[in-house]
């Protein structure tokens, strides 16, 4: 059926498909007309009779005996806050009636609003008794369920206390007997404000800040309202009472009457107004009351403030604690600056690039929705890829199930050339260059060549583009030439997924990058689960490489014609010109594609001479199925040569974020946002600064030069680029984030209101824009500061200066407000809330120089007392100074309340690993004490404890090396241990590697090392290793002194040992689990960095050469305790003599054996004969003629023991290289050790695909293995 209609089986799926959504979407209709909202459903038919109520029937006769409004409605929400907002009006009319009463010429008008407020809590009451809600995720609709549990609430009760007529008693009295406190019941529905609030919270999350300011805006107004009241309404025994509301604002107007009131309670509350003591019992009791409740409230003032302000940094409060840790392990290590900023891109990436905060979905989020939200941002590049595009959606939500993220730094090769791999990338942000080494671009070879290396056009497959080299001729970056480069959305390294070709090329990260990985098994497991989809891919990738062969092959024919033809009419000057345009033209003629199509193709043939015209005609012939851009190397060379430009015109250009021009421009404009906030609302209140003197015509100047700087900013920030710099930095793009969230706020502070009215009116009061760029403030410092890791230094910073910004316009304004509301009698009385006539009568224009300073200090002396509650504050006289002065409280409270929760917010992010630290050291010294440990076992721990504190301030160094990356990770660990790490290497593995050709194995194993140490920290008088232990780590002395010694026998090689900076101690009998014979300890604090015995295995094993020899010194000492057993000694000689002697004719009987085994496979290999279980390229280059090198040289018995002494000693203990030693301890000879058992003998590193094994027997070693 199949070979018949191949299609048959995905078009019956998609039929099923069509008819599966049909019945869901009846389903879906069905439920719906089921119930009725708020905009019209029908509930649930009944499934009986039923017994009406007299609610229902009254419903019934108005047609709505069936309307449930849901909870998701909009007009829900609305209704909410208009009964919130009435019912604070409730509030204000209960408690001014209640504390003042009602007078009699206003009953009838208080009655009547008294009853419309009842009109609307009734059907409040109604509303809330239909209206639907959620039940652990479920949306209840069904009316009965919903008046049981509404009635069944506290909320209910609550609306039914506070709907009980008790102030209809008054109607049946005068109005002279009257009691409004039977109208007291109505403040239960101030109960259900807090719920309000949290339903507001909990559908406007992102609105926290504005929510919370206005509920603590509202408890300050009721409490405040309520103890006013009472107060100005308070009955006293004696006429004259300085604690009660004076004579005079008893006959004031209402205005200033009720701002007086406020001002007392909030003032009292608050600390701003300390007012008269009181004189009576019931005076003292109410003022504690009032005292109290004001503490109270400044407590839960700052409760909120500082939970919304943990809210805020919730993101950055864990990268804030590791910028800690990271500022001391700078400060502890001295890294080299290339290394600090390495780190500090990876860090400051993983916190700007929210794509890395997958994993927090990963943890929250079910993996079906994880799967849909990632289809949002991998589609698009999926899309791209010829045959993974029209994909069903459930074979897509399986792929992008299978994806893995990886992160990338910068410099950080994804894979490199030769490499085996199995993984496809896909470039979700970043830049990757594709290179490829020098020599390779120019290799030539034959026609016949070419051809064998393509393949046959009826087997086509992703074929190799450059000839495999050497893996172990790595290139450096300055013999690499770049031939392509990746950015986002593209994609790399498809060839993997279907063949075990080694990689065509270097992928270098040019700027850190988001990668998402498929590999091939995660591809077989989607084709095991989708057959049919798994051959439309191999029936598309086997097209498109039919395509890509026969493009290359006519490509490299017009190639071969027009050199041909260039030759003949061209000199040999010409040629070798035009060669040097050659590099250049080949990536530009390049265009979009797979990195692996656009290279030359194994075995094409460069000739010398090309037409620039025909190379990039050709070039178009490298692209398949597009997803890459190509870049041409011509634009690189011209921005390198471009030569520096001064500023000016840095100011007409556009220029990199995060540029060292960038950060000064910032700093200017950040001091020219500070220098206009301070001056305009100066000069609005002090001194116009218009008078032709040296001081203010600076300050004009420099106020013209900011209002310039605002303009030309609007430009710098609109042509802003996103260089390499800020995609390490930036997320989004520059312009995008501009114009969305501060460009109208420039627009408006750079439009010169002033010069445009100046022929009209003059006034600094139409400078007030400019004070608007302060809004922006905080991002400049954020920008300024963004690759700095002192985080809560900058934040206390921008704090402060806000702070005092925020400080210097209320003393402008207050000053402003006292000028002209000042009712001073006298010219030097200072003890009023507005200054004297002397400091306020002065001239605009010029005023004396003397009152300048004292009206300044006054000013900030009034906003100091408003904002940090202490000090002297004088009580206003009308109701512009109340009202100001109530506002200047309430914010100074708000913005202490802020101080306080950031500052302890920046304090605990400083001190968090002081507080882990202390923690640990609280649990151990508890653990000592449940135990009853006591002596020096308690001693040594505190001084453990407090060596780390003192050292480390409590940071885990080892727990930052394992976070970062292992590219960054190995180049610290050189550069810390790199003085002991190159001692070790040069005598352990130096004498096996000669100069040429393995000296990249001496790096690389150098590497290997480094990337497996461990970081540990030890004080002083402590022990590192114990005699008579197993060793089974080594270490490498990176600062401090340690002392070795050994009881009992003092030879020659047990003698007292110092270690210092540069040594390296514990490495004998490592690989042999042998048993400690010194103790090592501590002369003063250390900082050591250890490697264990298996990861050092794997190591040597992960290296031809060195396995080899290790598995060359396994044997001889296997060899030489077999004979010690058998008691058969090898010479009549003794002592070391001796020893060399065993050791070395034993050692050189194994080489010479190996020798003539590599002899064998190196004449095999030049023969071509050689199989596939050759495996030691290295060895062809050991057996050059003339050239012999590492262990091919050795000659004698006496050599081999010079060569392999030390990794010798990796295996057996101290002292047991001698065979009298060897002979006493044959026990401890244990062939089940990691390194007797470990499998010696040389590995296959290539790998293949299941399928490709399978496949190989069919005689194809070129078709796709996929294919069928």
């Amino acid at each position: 059926m199949h070979k018949v209609f191949p299609t048959f089986s995905m078009a019956l799926r998609a039929l099923e498909k069509r008819l599966e959504a049909a019945k869901l979407a009846r389903v879906q209709q069905d439920f719906q007309n089921r119930e009725r909202s708020f905009s019209g459903g029908v509930k649930p038919m009944p499934t009986g009779p039923k017994k009406l109520t007299l609610e229902m029937k009254v419903l019934e006769c108005l047609g709505l005996g069936d309307i449930i409004f849901g909870p998701d409605e909009t007009s829900f929400e609305m209704w909410e806050l208009w009964m919130f907002a009435l019912t604070i009006a409730l509030y204000n009319k209960v408690v001014g009636e209640i504390t003042a009463g009602v007078d009699a010429s206003k009953i009838v008008k208080s009655e009547v609003i008294a009853v419309l407020f009842e009109i609307f809590f009734a059907i409040d009451f109604f509303f809330h008794s239909r209206l639907g809600y959620y039940e652990y995720g479920n949306k209840i609709m069904d009316v009965a369920t919903i008046r049981k549990e509404f009635f069944r609430s506290r909320e209910c009760w609550c609306d039914i206390l506070a709907q009980v007529p008790l102030y209809m008693v008054n109607w049946m009295v005068g109005s002279k007997n009257r009691h409004e406190i039977l109208s007291i019941n109505k403040l239960f529905r101030l109960l259900r404000a807090r719920q309000t609030f949290a339903k507001l919270e909990e559908k406007h999350l992102s609105r926290t800040l504005q929510l919370r300011l206005a509920k603590l805006v509202l408890l300050s107004f009721i409490l405040t309202h309520l103890f006013g009241c009472i107060w100005f309404n308070f009955k006293s025994s004696s006429d004259v009472d300085a604690w009660l509301p004076s004579p005079s604002l008893k006959t004031a107007d209402v205005d200033v009457q009720y701002s007086a009131v406020l001002f007392w309670s909030f003032g009292l509350m608050s600390n701003s107004y300390a007012g008269e003591p009181p004189k009576t019992e019931a005076q003292c009791c109410f003022t504690i009351l009032v005292l109290l409740s004001g503490a109270f409230l400044f407590a839960y003032v700052v409760g909120n403030i500082s939970d919304v302000v943990e809210l805020i940094d919730a993101n950055s409060r864990d990268f804030n604690t590791k910028l800690s840790s990271l500022r001391l392990l700078l400060a502890h290590f001295h890294l080299p600056v290339t290394i600090q900023e390495q780190l500090k891109t990876y860090f400051f990436f993983h916190r700007y690039h929210t794509i890395t905060q997958e994993y927090l979905l990963e943890s929250c989020l079910p993996p079906s929705l994880l799967t849909e939200i990632r289809l949002v941002h991998l589609q698009p590049m999926i899309s791209k890829v010829g045959f993974l595009a029209g994909m069903e959606g459930s074979v897509t939500r399986m792929l992008v199930s299978q994806f893995v993220q990886a992160l990338t730094v910068k410099d950080q090769f994804v894979f490199r050339l030769g490499e085996e791999g199995s993984d496809m990338f896909f470039v979700f942000t970043g830049i990757i260059d594709v290179l490829v080494p020098l020599e390779t671009v120019h290799r030539r070879q034959s026609h016949d060549e070419r051809i064998n290396a393509l393949g046959s056009p009826s087997r086509s497959s992703f074929h190799t583009v450059f000839p495999t080299l050497d893996p172990s001729k790595l290139q450096s970056k300055g013999q690499l030439k770049k031939v392509n480069e990746l950015t986002s959305g593209s994609y790399f390294g498809e060839v993997a997924l279907f063949t075990s070709k080694p990689r065509s090329a270097h992928a270098r990260c040019k700027t850190s990058c988001v990668l998402y990985r498929l590999s091939r098994r995660s591809l077989e497991l989607v084709f095991e689960r989708y057959p049919d989809w798994k051959r439309k891919v191999l029936k598309i990738v086997n097209i498109q490489q039919e395509q890509q062969l026969l493009r290359n092959l006519y490509m490299e024919e017009q190639m071969d014609i027009a050199g041909n033809t260039t030759k003949k009419v061209m000199s040999q000057v010409d040629i070798l010109g035009d060669s040097a345009s050659l590099s250049k033209s080949v990536s530009a003629g390049s265009s979009a594609g797979s990195f692996s199509e656009k290279l030359p193709q194994h075995g094409a043939r460069i000739p010398a001479t090309r037409p620039l015209g025909a190379l990039k005609r050709a070039g178009s012939f490298f692209s398949s199925y597009k997803a890459q851009r190509s870049v041409s190397t011509e634009t690189a060379v011209m921005a390198q040569q471009k030569k520096d430009v001064i500023w000016v015109d840095m100011l007409l250009q556009c220029t990199d974020a995060q540029s060292t021009f960038h950060i000064q421009w910032l700093m200017i404009i950040a001091v020219g946002t500070i220098y206009m906030a301070l001056i305009i609302p100066y000069r609005n209140s002090y001194d116009v600064l218009e008078r032709l003197s040296p001081l203010p015509i600076v300050a004009r100047a420099l106020e013209l030069t900011c209002e310039v700087l605002f303009g030309w900013d609007i430009w710098v920030n609109w042509n802003l680029k996103d260089g390499l710099e800020s995609m390490e930095l930036y997320e989004n793009k520059q312009r995008d984030a501009y114009q969305r969230e501060r460009l109208w706020i420039d627009v408006i502070a750079a439009i010169p209101i002033d010069h445009f009215l100046a022929d009209f009116y003059q006034s600094p009061l139409l400078c007030l824009n400019r004070c608007l760029k302060l809004f922006n403030f905080p991002h400049y410092m954020r920008e300024i500061n963004r690759r700095s890791v002192a985080y809560e230094k900058n934040r206390l910073c921008t704090l402060w200066i806000l702070l005092f910004v925020l400080m210097h316009w209320c003393a402008c304004a207050y000053f402003s407000i006292a000028s002209v509301t000042s009712t001073a009698k006298t010219s030097d009385d200072w003890d009023e809330w507005t200054p004297p006539r002397s400091a306020t009568d002065t001239s605009w224009t010029d005023p004396p120089m003397e009152f300048l300073m004292l009206r300044f200090l006054r000013g900030i002396f009034f906003s100091s007392t408003a904002f940090i509650k202490k000090g002297k504050v004088f009580e206003p006289t009308n109701y512009a100074d109340y009202t100001f002065t109530i506002f200047v409280d309430f914010v100074g409270l708000m913005t202490m309340a802020f101080m306080i929760g950031e500052m302890a917010n920046l304090h605990v992010s400083y001190t968090s690993n002081e507080v882990e630290f202390r923690k640990n050291h609280i649990a151990v010294d508890l653990y000592l004490e449940r135990w009853h440990i006591t002596g020096k076992l308690r001693a040594r721990s505190h001084a453990f404890l407090s060596s780390l504190w003192s050292s480390h301030r409590g940071v885990g160094y080892q727990a930052i090396f394992d976070e970062i990356p292992q590219v960054i990770r190995t180049e610290m660990i050189m550069h810390i241990a790199n003085l002991p790490l190159r001692v070790f290497i040069n005598n352990v593995f130096r004498p096996f590697a000669t100069a040429h050709p393995h000296d990249r194995d001496v790096e690389a194993i150098t590497r290997a090392i480094a990337q497996q140490l461990k970081y540990e920290g030890y004080p002083r008088d402590e022990c590192v290793i114990v005699e008579g232990s197993v060793s089974k780590e080594m270490y490498f002395v990176v600062k401090g002194y340690l002392l070795s010694t050994t009881s009992g026998d003092q030879s020659e090689e047990r003698r007292d040992r110092h270690y210092k900076k540069g040594d390296y101690f514990g490495e004998h009998g490592l690989l042999g689990y042998s048993v400690g014979v010194s103790t090592v300890k501590t002369m003063s604090a250390c900082d050591l960095l250890s490697l264990s015995s298996e990861d050092l295995l794997q190591v040597i094993l992960s290296r031809p050469l060195f396995q080899t020899a290790l598995s060359i010194a396994v044997e001889g000492y296997r060899e030489v305790s077999k004979i010690t057993r058998s008691n058969r000694p090898t010479t009549t000689l003794d002592g070391t003599q001796r020893a060399e002697e065993d050791w070395g004719i034993v050692l050189f009987q194994l080489l010479r054996a190996r020798r003539k085994k590599w002899l064998q496979e190196a004449l095999a290999f030049s023969t071509g004969d050689a199989d596939d279980s050759f495996n030691e390229p290295w060895t062809a280059s050991c057996l050059k003629p003339g050239q012999e090198v590492g262990l091919v040289t050795l000659s004698s018995p006496s050599a081999c023991v010079k060569m392999f002494e030390k990794l010798l000693r990796l295996i057996a203990t101290r002292g047991l290289l001698d065979t009298k030693s060897l002979h006493q301890s044959t026990a401890q000879f244990q062939d089940t050790h990691p390194v007797m058992s470990a499998d010696l003998s040389p590995q296959r590193t290539a790998s293949m695909s299941t399928i490709e094994k399978t496949d190989t027997r069919k005689g194809s070693l070129d078709k796709l293995s996929y294919l069928h």
